[in-house]
């Protein structure tokens, strides 16, 4: 049996937190145009250039391409595109409803397109990616490919070119990621090591701020250009490293450990338990930013979590249902 490690619970119990932080401002601009978001979209360069990345390379580090590929692919389809598919329409209906707006359910685009999700699009493709490239090349060969994948993307997106079917841009861009972490597995960041990343992470940090360049960020959205390009990749890397490392600082967080153990549901729920929370808040006359705010991150996680868990459950019971058959 697979030994689970809690610290890569509790570091994608934080990434999953940045997450739901991040989506607060764009769903509050949604709601009501007027709201003062500016001063949490220039917060963006702390963490948008690495919370996705730092996701991909945990999954590397649990990674196990078993199996025949059919099988790889059919486990990995049920996982991650199916959950996306099916709770992508009962959020749009629910989503239509909240804000009064006509509902449109394109189910053959989002099966062409790899679901709504992008996230569990790209980490699907990505996987079956690294089986195959394991499969077929050598472990150094692999890097390399990965690596010009991802440059490869870098001059599409400065070349101006936006095609993006199947989130390919992402699936490049993310792969080197999971292959990084597919080498770590669970081997401990150094001291010294955690120093350098530090001090680079910071610098940085520092840098895009000082010279007023845009956040570098890897998300649905892909904000790079030449002038963020070299910050993006080594934000996304010694920001990573760092996570990993808090959370093996970490003696334990029970709460941030379950909610990274559901992560994957959370993420494909919190959007809107956001709305829910913050039309919940204007309606019952809650209108401080911040306080809506701080009561909307809680709100959102906490429910999140146990709408995941629930969700879980459901899954589980069928997989048994499924195996008796």
């Amino acid at each position: 049996m697979k030994r689970r490690l809690n610290y890569l619970d509790l570091a994608k119990g934080l990434l999953i937190s940045l997450v739901v932080f991040h989506h607060i401002p764009y769903v509050l601009r949604n709601v009501d145009p007027s709201i003062y978001i500016e001063d949490m979209i220039k917060m963006e360069v702390f963490y948008t250039s690495f919370f996705m990345c730092a996701f991909f390379m945990i999954t590397g580090m649990t990674f196990c391409p078993n199996g025949t590929l059919w099988t790889f692919v059919k486990k990995n389809f049920r996982a991650l595109i199916l959950p996306g598919i099916l709770l992508a329409i009962i959020n749009r209906i629910t989503l239509s409803y909240l804000l009064g707006k006509e509902l449109r359910i394109d189910i053959i685009w989002m099966l062409v397109r790899g679901g709504e999700y992008w996230f569990l699009t790209s980490l699907f493709c990505s996987k079956i990616l690294v089986y195959l490239l394991l499969k077929w090349v050598r472990l150094y060969g692999i890097m390399l490919i990965t690596i010009c994948m991802s440059v490869f993307v870098v001059i599409v997106r400065i070349g101006g070119i936006d095609s993006n079917l199947f989130y390919i841009q992402q699936t490049f861009m993310l792969t080197p990621y999971l292959y990084i972490g597919y080498l770590l597995k669970d081997k401990i960041i150094g001291v010294k090591w955690t120093i350098v990343f530090s001090l680079l992470y910071f610098l940085f940090v520092l840098y895009v701020i000082s010279f007023h360049y845009e956040s570098p960020c890897l998300s649905m959205v892909i904000k790079l250009d030449n002038t963020n390009l070299i910050p993006f990749y080594v934000l996304s890397i010694c920001g990573s490293f760092l996570v990993i490392k808090i959370a093996m600082c970490f003696k334990r967080s029970t709460f941030l450990e379950a909610v990274g153990r559901k992560s994957l549901y959370i993420y494909l729920t919190h959007i809107t338990i956001l709305y829910v929370m913050i039309l919940f808040f204007r309606k019952n006359g809650i209108m401080q930013r911040e306080i809506m705010i701080g009561l909307t991150f809680i709100g959102t996680l906490f429910i999140s979590y146990l709408l995941a868990a629930f969700l879980q459950l459901i899954n589980n019971k069928c997989y048994v249902l499924r195996n008796r058959k």
